[in-house]
């Protein structure tokens, strides 16, 4: 029971298995099995969605899960433990076509998954770059220049 009013703080799951001295797998597994309790609405979704990948836990299908939240409240609407275009497409088709149309902004990292999963079941959203997401990439890049540029240079320069 604590476990479960612990997550409907804006926290990791790692944050709150240390909190309760337990593994963040645990804190997974029960988010699951609470999952169990709340009966989805495929009437509604919010103007603004969220999408990332998570890490899984060992019951989901893949080492990634994908979670989508409302971008105003930030209340989580679903954790699936799939990520496959192919499957999301199923899982989101459940919506009503009102609802998928109600999105019009999809706010995600840089996988490639999720521009050909808008263009296909959210026909009036536009995907947006993570801000996060966007500077994580932008630093990648400039170090590995920076690493590729100070290896041309002699060590006593």
């Amino acid at each position: 029971k604590q476990c479960l009013e612990k997550l409907t703080e804006p926290v990791s799951l790692k944050h709150i298995a240390n909190e309760l001295s337990t593994s963040d797998s645990f804190v997974g597994r029960q988010l699951l099995r609470a999952e169990r309790d709340f009966q989805t609405n495929w009437h509604y979704l919010p103007k603004v969605l969220l999408m990332d990948e998570v890490k899984s836990t060992k019951s989901a299908t893949d080492a990634m899960s994908f979670e989508f939240m409302d971008a105003e409240t930030h209340e989580l609407i679903d954790l699936l433990p799939f990520r496959t275009i192919y499957q999301l497409q199923k899982y989101f088709q459940h919506y009503d076509q009102a609802a998928r149309e109600n999105v019009k902004i999809i706010v995600t990292d840089m996988n490639y998954t999720y521009p050909k999963l808008v263009g296909r079941i959210f026909p009036n959203a536009i995907v947006v770059i993570d801000p996060f997401h966007l500077v994580n990439a932008l630093n990648r890049a400039f170090n590995k220049t920076r690493v590729r540029l100070m290896k041309t240079l002699a060590t006593s320069s």
